[in-house]
């Protein structure tokens, strides 16, 4: 039974349909009691998600998971912390107490499309690298790992020094 030296500002995750981390929505109700009943070790409650389609153009999805949580947060007198990157971005409407961005802070856009926020975003990173190597392959030879890519006919080819090492994942887009 931990007893911290004084109380801890808390965040209860609800997995709103994201299916990757938070608590059943059914369990929230009884949790956020227990919780609020320990004000020595709990302090600053929110409830939080994390939105598995704030950055599509179909908001279907986005608009069930804000509204099932909005309804939580209502019945609880919860305030929240809803919008990541996207969200920010794209849906005022979930601005809560506290918002999460993340790639945006980086300069990238999230969304499938733009809006006036996203032009306004600016990169503070850039990559550079050389051309350490071309060669010529034969038409419907493979290149890299598992062979992802195969030449549609002869080709010439280039590699860019730019890899694991470089923080560069090989399962990236292409």
């Amino acid at each position: 039974d931990y007893r911290p030296r004084r109380p801890i500002p808390t965040w209860l995750k609800v997995d709103s349909g994201m299916h990757r981390l938070g608590f059943d929505p059914a369990r929230v109700e009884a949790l956020w009691q227990r919780l609020r009943a320990v004000p020595e070790r709990v302090t600053a409650l929110h409830l939080m998600t994390h939105f598995a389609t704030a950055d599509a153009l179909e908001p279907g999805y986005f608009q069930y998971q804000l509204g099932m949580i909005e309804a939580l947060a209502q019945r609880l007198g919860a305030p929240t912390c809803l919008a990541n990157s996207p969200a920010t971005l794209a849906w005022p409407q979930a601005h809560g107490a506290w918002n999460r961005p993340g790639v945006m802070l980086y300069g990238s856009n999230p969304l499938e499309g733009e809006n006036d926020a996203t032009r306004e975003l600016r990169p503070v990173m850039t990559l550079r690298s050389e051309l350490i190597a071309v060669r010529e392959i034969a038409a419907g030879e493979p290149v890299g790992y598992g062979g992802r890519w195969r030449a549609p006919r002869p080709s010439r080819i280039g590699v860019v020094a730019a890899g694991y090492g470089d923080g560069y994942d090989r399962h990236a887009a292409d």
